[in-house]
């Protein structure tokens, strides 16, 4: 009469055991992934030097994972901890795809970051603690590998997907944005020259947009959305009210955008209703500024590159343009 063998500890791991077991790996996990999020929380420099703290914290926070996974009787400890990252990772990227619909929480999408990463962690050392531990039958742990590495591949396939939309509806909200301007848009004749980025003050008073020469190298993706301290290589126009001590050329007041403050400076004229700033502020190398109305626009680079006559001749070409024109 044969005997069936006995089944070994780790294959007899009943059910409550076994999600006893993961909700075990779920507070590991849980608790240190609030550590780091608390511990980002506390570094107010974004720069890459704190990045590279951040990233110590995690490392630290994995290499703490195993001896709190021993401490409180998870078994293949090491294991679960060789698997965490990968599911942290895919859950990450599956919880990625939700990010579009996060807009909606407004001042509450901060304790949802904290609650998101409490979850995705919980649930990676969960999932590692049931493909790595004993207890669930081989099917099942394949199973629940494959629909969790699969995360990554599916969004690989939804992001650009929902990068398409979000572009687009940025796009229109722009255009109507741009077409609710309620004062003329004017633009150089500048031939060689591209517009890149423009924008509409959200009190609908001043209008800005950047010129770079079609001859620039473009960057690996694509055109850059730039303000006005991104100066290298662009000519900056911005349209603004005249200010009521605008009186060139003896007194060329420029509003000094992003304040409320006015910096007069010495001007010359350079043409019908165009003038030349001599001593031009914050660092620009060439400053022109026409008055078209009631509106001032100034021209104006960062670069030495941007030739003298190219500014001369987009503060003399200026005429009125349909928002179309700006939308590319």
């Amino acid at each position: 009469m044969h005997k069936r063998p006995a089944v070994s500890a780790e294959q007899a791991l009943p059910a409550r055991g076994l999600a006893g077991q993961c909700a075990r790996a779920a507070a590991v996990g849980s608790a240190l992934g609030l550590a780091v999020t608390a511990y980002a929380f506390t570094m107010r420099n974004k720069e890459l030097e704190a990045l590279g703290e951040l990233a110590v914290a995690v490392l630290a926070a994995w290499a703490l994972s195993w001896p709190l996974l021993l401490i409180v009787r998870v078994r293949r400890p090491r294991l679960t901890a060789l698997l965490a990252p990968v599911a942290l990772v895919a859950l990450t990227r599956g919880l990625s795809m939700l990010a579009p619909y996060a807009s909606v929480l407004g001042q509450w999408q901060q304790a949802a970051t904290v609650i998101a990463v409490a979850v995705v962690a919980a649930g990676g050392y969960a999932a590692a603690a049931f493909v790595g531990g004993p207890g669930a039958r081989p099917r099942w742990r394949v199973i629940v590998a494959v629909m969790v590495v699969a995360l990554i591949p599916a969004a690989m396939v939804v992001d650009p997907i929902q990068q398409a939309a979000r572009d687009a509806n940025e796009a229109t909200d722009r255009a109507a944005q741009l077409a609710a301007f309620p004062h003329p848009l004017f633009a150089p004749d500048l031939p060689g020259y591209t517009i890149i980025e423009y924008h509409v003050d959200d009190s609908g008073s001043s209008f800005a947009f950047w010129l770079r020469p079609q001859s620039a190298r473009q960057q690996s993706d694509g055109p850059s959305r730039l303000s006005a301290a991104d100066g290298s290589l662009n000519i900056a126009v911005f349209q603004t009210p005249a200010t009521a001590g605008f009186n060139p050329p003896a007194d060329c007041v420029i509003p000094n955008l992003g304040s409320d403050s006015k910096v007069a400076v010495p001007c010359v004229t350079a043409g019908p209703d165009v003038w030349r700033v001599s001593k031009p502020a914050n660092g620009w190398e060439s400053l022109y500024l026409a008055r078209r109305g009631d509106r001032v626009i100034q021209i104006s680079t960062g670069s030495a590159a941007i030739p003298e006559s190219d500014l001369a001749r987009a503060a003399t070409t200026l005429r009125q343009q349909p928002p179309s024109y700006f939308l590319g």
